[in-house]
């Protein structure tokens, strides 16, 4: 009998840590997915590089004779003007919740400047999902009150 009531506790007790551990354990793989999107290491690039940008990149753009720009890559795009060949630019969001968009033509472009990012994902998923299981364990326990 005792070896019965033993299984059928650890049992219940493994359906319950797998149930309300899940959260936490979802939480770490999906901040070391965001992670994994992230540079390590800050890098410089050349104009003729940038398909190796991804978008949504934060970079910063140092420009031939100009202030440079900081902000979020955007894409690349062909800029036609009236009575010019057409040139290609890249597009870019100015960092600091500004709406502002820039179009910068690539022979203008000296270099592009992409840092390194802390990667917080982790720890940020762990602790979601730890507090996401803690609640679900207060009311879980409060049920059985």
């Amino acid at each position: 009998m005792k070896n019965c009531t033993f299984i059928l506790f650890f049992t219940l007790f493994t359906l319950v840590a797998a149930t309300l551990g899940s959260c936490t354990i979802v939480g770490l793989i999906t901040g070391a997915a965001i992670d994994a999107k992230q540079p390590k290491n800050e890098r410089t690039i050349q104009s003729g590089e940038i398909a190796e940008l991804k978008k949504n990149a934060l970079v910063t753009v140092y420009r031939k004779d100009l202030e440079p720009l900081t902000g979020f890559y955007r894409g690349t795009i062909d800029v036609k003007s009236p009575g010019k060949s057409d040139t290609a630019a890249m597009l870019l969001n100015k960092k600091g919740g500004s709406s502002e968009q820039y179009y910068i033509p690539l022979e203008q472009i000296d270099h592009i400047y992409i840092p390194a990012r802390k990667s917080n994902g982790k720890l940020v998923g762990l602790a979601v999902g730890g507090v996401v299981d803690l609640a679900l364990c207060l009311i879980w326990l409060n049920a059985w009150r």
